[in-house]
């Protein structure tokens, strides 16, 4: 895994943040991206939501993600692959397990007509084939209704473009942190505001705990301000290694507030970390027997805590000082 990025990385990243293989558009392809699309959603709601209680910064959220079709590189193949009409500008891209999105019936591949007061046929501006600012667009517009009203409102398209359904849906308080599939790197990155995992990396780790373990240690990098922190202070590589045992740590307190087997933590280190170790050419992360000894304490920490309506308190722990984060006790 990668830490924080900035500058130029960042801005390479947000552009690479379309559902599509640049190397592979046949239809296949975009429906593999659309499912992990559904399962870093699914993932990031479920740690965000059952965390939220103890995050010092929540936001309403619906578990909606909206698909701009212009951002895929080829927006027609797209809309062939999807089944739905030439003009469609915006589809539903994931609707996130037990989320509000799925309470109210929306489904992955249906039409919008509108979001709020914009249309979609006609309000947008106008976007070239695989540019990403449109779509950040419409998640900032979404963003926008649940801040103001605890809800948003979409229009969705009925059969062959004809009738439809204008539905509200109503938000819910989760940890700050938006969850994206990329599909130019092999790694997991958080930004401040987003998580954003590699679709290699999300097809390899089948296991659905180490993937929510990738998903939980980058939220935790937005929970904790890592970004921001390290813009003020500096990357030093001690600074940035301190950020990764808190998120590594973290990590299992988030998992285990979501239901999630925290031995997916240890499964992790045991497998793709260790495969992917570069010893001290990491200039960002300890070995991986080492993270391993880091997720092994707090594992122990989680199951000797008292077990509290809504969830472990993590607050009071992070986050750490430096002893506390390299200390495997």
């Amino acid at each position: 895994m990668s830490g924080p990025i900035t500058g130029a990385a960042l801005l390479l990243a947000s552009f690479a943040a379309q559902p599509a293989f640049t190397k592979d558009s046949s239809p296949g392809a975009y429906h593999v991206v659309a499912r992990l699309d559904a399962r870093v959603h699914s993932v990031g709601w479920r740690l965000a939501r059952a965390n939220a209680p103890f995050c010092e910064t929540v936001v309403p959220a619906v578990g909606l993600l909206v698909q701009d079709i212009q951002s895929w590189d080829d927006p027609d193949g797209a809309r062939a692959a999807f089944g739905v009409d030439p003009a469609t500008q915006v589809v539903v891209g994931a609707v996130a397990e037990g989320s509000p999105a799925q309470t109210a019936g929306l489904r992955a591949g249906q039409p919008l007509r509108n979001i709020v007061d914009t249309v979609l046929d006609s309000d947008l501006p106008p976007a070239r084939p695989g540019s990403y600012e449109r779509q950040a667009g419409l998640l900032d517009l979404i963003d926008r209704s649940l801040q103001d009203h605890g809800w948003v409102a979409v229009g969705i398209d009925g059969e062959g473009g004809k009738g439809g359904q204008l539905m509200r849906v109503m938000a819910q308080d989760t940890c700050a942190s938006r969850f994206e599939i990329v599909t130019e790197n092999g790694k997991a990155v958080a930004d401040g505001k987003r998580v954003l995992i590699s679709a290699d990396l999300a097809l390899e780790l089948a296991d659905e705990d180490q993937f929510a373990f990738v998903v939980a240690h980058e939220l935790a990098h937005n929970i904790l301000g890592h970004v921001a922190m390290l813009d003020a202070k500096g990357r030093k590589w001690g600074r940035v290694r301190h950020t990764e045992r808190e998120a590594d740590r973290l990590a299992v307190w988030l998992m285990a507030n979501a239901g999630y087997d925290t031995g997916g933590a240890q499964r992790f280190m045991l497998g793709w970390a260790r495969n992917h170790d570069v010893g001290f050419l990491d200039p960002t992360h300890d070995a991986w027997d080492e993270r391993l000894a880091g997720v092994d304490a707090e594992i122990a920490l989680v199951a000797a805590s008292p077990a509290q309506v809504g969830g472990y308190d993590w607050s009071q722990r992070f986050p750490l000082g430096a002893k506390d984060a390299k200390s495997a006790r």
